[in-house]
């Protein structure tokens, strides 16, 4: 099996595009990722569910989401609310609006869909009608939400947990829609947007202004999602210093100062509170260098993946932080969605830095383990947290009566593949993610086509035309999975692989119509332990986490309909030789004999078969990821 990339050149004249952001950064940037409209995601999983997620989008009624935003600015809502986390028991309401808003501007973006268009400027026109009956600049859906932030631009600031004054989250629910009018303007192509979230964010520098230092780190001790980010991306669209002066200031020391300092301090911190500010102050570090952002962003990052991550890309036990490298015991309600939808964002803005394979490593791990494995790809439906419970089963949401925040970042994952599967650096191309897509690289009149089964099969096909020839380098990740004999070969002649240079092997060459690269990654099964237990272990296929099945097979699987998780006979090298493909069951396995169980009607240990399949292909089966060598 191979990889192969069919390189070639197009002659282009389109027009640079024209820059939307009036600040640009001001540390190198190394690498850049494309527009999601440059990246065509083709035939596979990735496009299913697009696809699947995009008809949800479309399900979806604005004016239900809006409901509260109108009700709130003493309009009369066009609709009633949804239920779940939307409706007033909850005292959320409107959260969701802003996610959506950024969906539907990311899959406008990759697509064109002029329905979708529709659709975002909709709610912007909506949301400017509701800020205008604010005359304030204000809009927002927090209920009683003018007289909550009267109070607090007061001073009167009452932090209790997840409530501020009475009201859960308040800046978390802003966040959402100041994102949502930013993603409609850079990505959705709305100017009425970007007038919005200016007055809005004025509104915000205004209430706030008077705050003293102690005032802020009191407020900010409840979440505010990713207010840091969201801001600084604004300061970048409008240029205005009282925008990024803003950013700075809701700058968490309790949090930010020890990842300063380089220490891990984050056992007993609600996991997904923190993941938004790091890569906050990553952003303000690329629009006025910072060399304290810098270390947190890239300390952060190490400690969680190193330390706090489990084997499918998530971390989090009941929501929460651990101690470092303390896993194997904290295994129940495990790896929010959130929290890798914002470790994925954050491994981006790190590539960008530092381009390194490990991030990418890291990035395929969670994007097929967690992100593809959080969505129902029969009714676009998604996934909060319980991934790796033993034994867990995956509970979806409701169409109308969900709206958790795993929802909200849903609707965004399954827009955006096409992000960071490729990046460029001058005439350089790295391959970052083996995936079924077109790429179109206007600047240098570059289409690349990648046609793959990718990780079914171990090969991938990218179709090239050239109209002139055009030097070029292609950086080819080495993946952390890759069994034994990588090859790579430019036109059937066989490259002398040297050492990869941060993960990457580097093919330069003047490219003509119709050359051909072939990558050659053999897969293997392997094994993963807990940090902590080396005998807690879960498998995977090259980069595929497997699952145990524990009531795929009622006839072989003697453990009845609400089984126990098997325990594991045999050294990890017994069971790795005694697991078999399942013919005609794509990266399927089965290892017979190897499970035991106490069988509570004879009073003695049994045997049972173990049977695999991937995290992401699993929707309704009870099963576990990980299990226990005896």
């Amino acid at each position: 099996m191979f990889i192969t990339l069919i390189g070639f050149v197009v002659i282009s004249s389109c027009e640079p595009r024209e820059p939307k952001e009036a600040v640009e950064p001001t540390i190198p940037i190394e690498a850049e990722s494309f527009e999601l409209s440059d990246v065509q995601i083709n035939e596979g999983p990735f496009k299913e569910a697009m696809e699947s997620n995009k008809e949800y989008l479309l399900f979806l009624e604005p004016d239900r989401l809006l409901a509260w935003y109108r009700e709130e600015a003493g309009l009369e809502p066009k609709s009633e609310v949804y239920g779940g986390w939307e409706s007033e028991g909850y005292v959320i309401a409107g959260y969701t609006a802003g996610h959506y808003l950024s969906a539907l501007s990311k899959q406008y973006n990759a697509t064109g869909d002029e329905r979708i268009k529709e659709r975002l400027d909709y709610i912007v026109e909506e949301l400017a009608l509701v800020q205008e009956e604010h005359g304030d600049g204000y809009v927002a859906a927090v209920m009683d939400g003018r007289e909550v932030f009267r109070d607090i631009s007061e001073g009167d600031i009452r932090p209790d947990g997840f409530s501020l004054n009475g009201v859960n989250v308040p800046w978390y629910n802003l966040d959402k829609i100041y994102n949502g009018l930013k993603d409609a303007y850079l990505l959705g192509g709305n100017e009425q947007a970007k007038e919005v979230v200016t007055k809005f964010t004025d509104w915000a520098y205004n209430i706030t202004e008077d705050f003293t230092d102690e005032e802020w780190q009191e407020m900010l001790s409840v979440e505010f999602g990713g207010m840091i980010h969201s801001l600084a991306d604004i300061y970048a669209i409008t240029g205005d210093p009282k925008h990024l002066e803003l950013a700075e200031k809701f700058y968490h020391n309790d949090v930010l100062d020890p990842l300063a300092e380089r220490r891990d301090e984050l056992a007993g911190l609600h996991a997904n509170t923190q993941v938004p500010k790091v890569r906050g102050v990553g952003r303000i570090h690329e629009l006025a260098e910072n060399p304290d952002y810098y270390t947190i962003a890239e300390y952060f990052w190490s400690q969680v993946v190193d330390a706090h991550t489990y084997v499918n890309g998530g971390h989090g036990h009941e929501e929460y932080f651990g101690e470092p490298n303390q896993l194997a015991e904290r295994l129940n309600h495990t790896a929010e969605t959130c929290n890798t939808y914002n470790m994925l964002w954050l491994t981006k803005m790190l590539f960008r830095w530092e381009p390194d394979g490990e991030l990418m490593d890291y990035y395929e791990r969670a994007l097929f383990n967690h992100i593809l494995a959080s969505q129902d790809p029969e009714t676009g439906m998604v996934k909060y947290k319980g991934y790796l419970d033993m034994p867990a089963r995956k509970g979806f949401s409701d169409p109308t009566e969900s709206f958790w925040c795993c929802v909200g970042t849903g609707i965004e994952n399954h827009t955006q593949y096409g992000r960071d599967v490729y990046y460029r650096s001058g005439d350089s191309l790295y391959v970052n993610l083996f995936m079924a897509t077109t790429l179109d690289w206007d600047e240098k009149g570059v289409t690349v086509e990648q046609e793959t089964d990718f990780p079914v099969e171990e090969g991938s096909q990218l179709t090239v035309s050239t109209g002139r020839p055009v030097e070029l380098s292609l950086l080819i990740r080495e993946p952390e999975w890759w069994g034994t004999d990588m090859q790579i070969t430019v036109n059937g002649e066989s490259q002398q692989l040297t050492e990869s240079q941060n993960g990457y092997h580097e093919i330069r060459q003047t490219f003509e119509d119709g050359d051909v690269v072939e990558i050659s990654m053999p897969m293997e099964l392997r094994i993963e332990a807990m940090p902590d237990d080396e005998d807690r272990i879960a498998f995977f296929y090259g980069p595929v986490l497997l699952n145990a099945i524990l009531d795929e097979d009622p006839e072989d699987n003697i453990l009845g309909e609400d089984p126990a998780v098997p325990q594991l006979s045999g050294t990890r090298e017994q069971l790795l030789d005694l697991l078999e493909p399942v013919e005609g069951e794509d990266l399927h396995f089965r290892a017979e004999g190897v499970g035991r169980f106490f069988n509570e009607d004879t009073g003695r240990w049994e045997t049972t078969d173990v049977y695999l399949k991937p995290q992401y292909q699993t929707v309704e089966e009870l099963y576990t990821v990980y299990m226990d060598i005896q």
